[in-house]
């Protein structure tokens, strides 16, 4: 089968030594044409320099956990060539070098969030996808189509890859109609950057596309993957023209046979939240821990197509962090595509990251982000997502007497409600996010 490119994209800020874990485990997945990309938003520590030095195998890698050692037992790659841009140079399409190497590394002058931070990457796969096609028209016009060496961007061909019979439970997972994306002018999408909807008359892909393709996969740097995990979510994706991204189970990292997230969750229009869905703390191998339903897959795997990707737009990058994989998820379903899960495509998540998991700062991105996916999507259903928020994000703080985090849920709604008012500030960052602690 062909081994199209695929771009495995990783955000980093102040956290080099999860991302080196994450990147330790990526370089021993057995699917043979991948470039890993870390996209490094502008990061006051030192992990810029610990990223240089481990390329350059002056450092190593922290130890994984105890009770999943055997992830790092087989062999390595190694992540030369390495070489490092800016964003401009990435966005360009990057230089032949960068094209050609195993492990890029963009650097951001600032915090773009996790949207933003990705959306570099992708611009980057996008355009270099283009630089390739170029490349290889100019070699079949030179002669030179017999000796495909000449071309970094040559798709690998490989006998004996994982089939989808490897996998036979990946998940045509029903999309509930409380899902369903509205079809009339109240529901359409915004035609622009953060989100341009360009389609064809049936939403597929062409023939074209899959045999031209590339792919980036957004990996969240806090995760290690399985040996199989790519060549799995790939076989799921080359399989079906109809389906538009790919996800995979997410354990707990510390609880390493219980499940965090079959491939995302699911999400209901008159709250914009996302919940979990059935396979959430089931055990690794049971029936159970396959979800009976998915509305979207989680921003800690989206393998996706460049060419998708053109046409559904990029991440919004109003949502800053959080809500914007549901965002996406939705948005190429009503492209019509399908989003899958490919249950033994494995990974294993500390959860948390950056922004940990109850922290004024995570509370204000998720009420606010709640009611921007409601505005966007769902407009009539903004009486009820108002009334759900406050229930859910604020009455219980008002109940603890939990002043700080309170705060920060007023703020959420007080930059949401300038955002509707005309305010792009509202958005994006927004201006009255609680300062780190």
């Amino acid at each position: 089968m062909m081994h199209p490119r695929v771009h495995v994209v990783l955000l980093n800020w102040n956290n080099s030594a999860d991302t080196l874990e994450c990147l330790e485990s990526l370089l021993r997945i057995d699917y043979p044409n991948y470039q890993l990309v870390v996209c490094d938003n502008a990061s006051s520590d030192d992990s810029l320099a610990r990223l240089r030095s481990w390329a350059r195998g002056e450092v190593h890698a922290p130890e994984i956990a105890e009770p999943l050692r055997h992830i790092m037992a087989t062999p390595r790659a190694d992540p030369a060539p390495f070489v490092e841009i800016d964003r401009e140079t990435a966005e360009r399409g990057g230089t032949p070098e960068a094209r050609a190497a195993r492990f890029l590394l963009i650097r951001n002058v600032e915090n773009l969030g996790f949207a933003g931070g990705n959306n570099v990457a992708i611009r980057y796969a996008v355009a270099a996808r283009k630089h390739c096609q170029a490349e290889r028209e100019a070699c079949h016009a030179e002669g030179c189509v017999s000796h495909p060496e000449r071309s970094t961007c040559h798709p690998e061909r490989s006998e004996g890859s994982p089939s989808m019979e490897s996998d036979p439970s990946v998940a045509a997972l029903p999309q509930d109609d409380n899902a369903a994306l509205p079809q009339d002018d109240n529901g359409a999408l915004p035609q622009d950057d953060n989100g341009a909807l360009l389609q064809d008359d049936n939403g597929s892909l062409s023939e074209h596309d899959n045999a031209r393709d590339s792919y980036v996969c957004l990996v969240n740097n806090d995760t290690v993957v399985s040996r199989n995990w790519m060549s799995l979510m790939m076989a799921a994706m080359q399989s079906d023209e109809k389906i538009g991204a790919a996800g995979a189970t997410l354990y707990e990292y510390y609880a390493p046979e219980l499940v965090e997230s079959a491939g995302g969750g699911v999400v209901h229009p008159w709250q914009g939240m996302p919940r979990a869905n059935s396979a959430h703390r089931q055990r690794r191998g049971t029936p159970a821990a396959v979800p009976r339903r998915l509305d979207f897959l989680s921003g800690a795997c989206m393998l996706m197509r460049t060419s998708m990707l053109e046409r559904v737009g990029l991440i919004d990058e109003r949502y800053f962090i959080y809500c914007e994989d549901i965002d996406l998820s939705l948005r190429i379903r009503r492209a019509g595509l399908r989003i899958v899960l490919v249950p033994g495509a494995e990974m294993w998540h500390k959860n948390g990251g950056i922004m940990g998991t109850l922290t004024a700062r995570r509370d204000y991105y998720m009420a606010r982000n709640s009611l921007l996916l409601v505005h966007k999507l769902y407009p009539a259903m903004i009486p009820a997502a108002l009334v759900f928020s406050l229930y859910r994000c604020a009455l219980p703080k008002i109940v603890r007497r939990d002043r700080a985090r309170l705060r920060a849920v007023a703020g959420a709604y007080r930059d949401f409600f300038s955002f509707v008012a005309g305010n792009p500030l509202g958005a994006g960052v927004g201006t009255s996010v609680p300062p780190r602690t």
